[in-house]
């Protein structure tokens, strides 16, 4: 599955970023399977504890795939297994985001607002903690973010951003820029009061992080879906800047219509 992309013109020998991509994250686990015999493990190795990936790191899904958000520990990435396990994607309890959505998801014109454009909404109804999708895009700089953001206020002023950096504690790997190269993730809109939350994945404990959406709340079918763009993770702790203080010149309402709209859209610097 490839969900992040080296631009044009970058170094790569496969033109996207692999599942087991290194960057020297410091981990305990070997680079060896940690999960033993395929056949015995398959679906239980996120379950018990006979898994190193659990071990280590723990499981925060359910039997049935779901995110459980209220043991997440804070400000630390979530780990599933990875490429070195012997168990398989289709049945491993802890390689949600390795699949696809189990949802089905509709991309549709959000006639409520002309301004708001496109939005995506679920056909059926989800529970907290279900995975809707990976947020896709090229993989860049944050002078490259910089850069683009740059342009695209002067060339293209009514635009959105959809650039998302990938922010761990108080380092940042990158970011994902979704603007031209991205998935169905890309249509879901800002709200002050959201009903998904991002959250970093490594798929394995030394792998590259992935921005993951999943749901906060139970979502009822045809709601549309929208994540906190100043607050992706639902941190209560995180400190949020709208674009009413930075220049006028990329000043751009809220139209959310939240009973806690911060009255116009998050800005910030990174």
């Amino acid at each position: 599955m490839s969900d992040l992309y080296l631009p044009r013109g970058e170094k790569s020998s496969r033109g996207n970023v692999s599942n087991g991509l290194t960057l020297g994250y410091p981990a305990e686990l070997d680079d060896e399977a940690c999960c033993g015999d395929e056949a015995a493990n398959a679906k239980r190795c996120a379950i018990t504890s006979e898994c190193e990936c659990v071990e280590t790191t723990g499981n925060f899904y359910d039997r049935f795939g779901r995110l459980q958000l209220s043991v997440l520990p804070r400000n630390l990435p979530l780990v599933e297994c990875g490429p070195l396990c012997l168990c398989s994607v289709e049945n491993c309890y802890n390689r949600v985001t390795q699949g696809p959505t189990r949802l089905q998801l509709e991309v549709y014109f959000a006639r409520d607002s002309v301004q708001k454009g496109f939005a995506c909404r679920t056909l059926e109804p989800a529970k907290a903690g279900s995975f809707v999708a990976l947020y896709a895009g090229e993989l860049i700089s944050g002078k490259t973010a910089q850069r683009r953001r740059t342009k695209r206020q002067q060339e293209h002023p009514s635009w959105g951003n959809y650039i998302l950096a990938l922010r761990e504690n108080d380092k940042v790997w990158g970011r994902v820029d979704a603007t031209r190269t991205g998935n169905v993730a890309r249509f879901l809109n800002h709200s002050c009061d959201p009903n998904c939350l991002i959250q970093l994945v490594r798929w394995g404990p030394r792998a590259f992080p992935r921005p993951a959406i999943f749901t906060r709340k139970a979502i009822s079918a045809g709601e549309e879906l929208t994540w906190d763009y100043g607050n992706a993770s639902c941190d209560p702790e995180e400190e949020v800047h709208t674009s009413a203080e930075a220049s006028p010149a990329i000043l751009k309402p809220c139209l959310c219509g939240a009973q806690n709209c911060r009255d116009y859209l998050p800005w910030g610097t990174d």
